[in-house]
């Protein structure tokens, strides 16, 4: 007479909660994986809305913004508006700078891509006086999607940047020192006739394998 089972016996159980277990962790690793190209992508996307409101400036103020906040003027070049704004502190200067310059009177750059959540104040740092489309004190700085300041470097400043080179990360509050970056084989300063800018990436680390420039192919 057949005889008729009525259930799983161990062995099978074992084995079914080991696929169940594979399928589970196959799964969050996949997840990570996606996760972390969207936040790469986003973080791209941003650069390259920057880089294009950096060109359309560029048009309106003869010249792309400087790195530090205190050269920067006015459309037209007489007023002064970075003396205006002040250095509170000196991290995240070039961002900053940026932040100052798509926000004054008589620039319309692009901003498309730029939302709120592109921006935080990381250092906490305040402006000593609003202007142009400027609506709070804060000095904010536009960040990646995992919320460090964006580095901002114009050509000239590559070879001493000693009073920009300090960023300070979001949650965190970790001070780096960044630099820019030099191409492998020549050895010299890439885009030297621009600027640079950059995210951290991921690690939030300068220099590493990871760091995202906005002209990265």
């Amino acid at each position: 007479m057949r005889r008729t089972n009525e259930g799983f016996s161990l062995i099978e159980l074992l084995v079914v909660i080991t696929i169940i277990a594979a399928l589970a962790a196959g799964g969050t690793v996949f997840v990570r994986i996606a996760n972390k190209n969207r936040d790469k992508t986003i973080t791209k996307q941003r650069l390259l809305a920057i880089s294009t409101a950096l060109e359309s400036v560029k048009k309106e103020l003869g010249y792309f913004p400087p790195t530090y906040t205190r050269e920067l003027k006015a459309p037209g070049g007489t007023e002064k508006i970075g003396e205006k704004v002040g250095v509170p502190n000196e991290t995240n200067i070039g961002i900053e700078t940026l932040y100052v310059a798509f926000n004054m009177t008589g620039v319309n750059p692009d901003m498309q891509g730029l939302g709120d959540n592109a921006l935080a104040n990381t250092d906490d740092d305040q402006v000593a006086e609003l202007i142009g489309r400027m609506q709070l004190t804060e000095l904010f700085e536009y960040v990646d999607t995992w919320g460090n300041p964006l580095v901002y470097i114009v050509g000239k400043d590559y070879k001493d940047p000693s009073k920009v080179e300090k960023y300070l990360l979001g949650d965190e509050k970790t001070e780096v020192k960044v630099a820019a970056k030099k191409g492998g084989k020549t050895g010299q300063f890439v885009d030297a006739q621009r600027y640079q800018l950059f995210s951290l990436g991921a690690d939030g680390q300068p220099g590493t394998d990871d760091d995202i420039h906005w002209n990265d192919q």
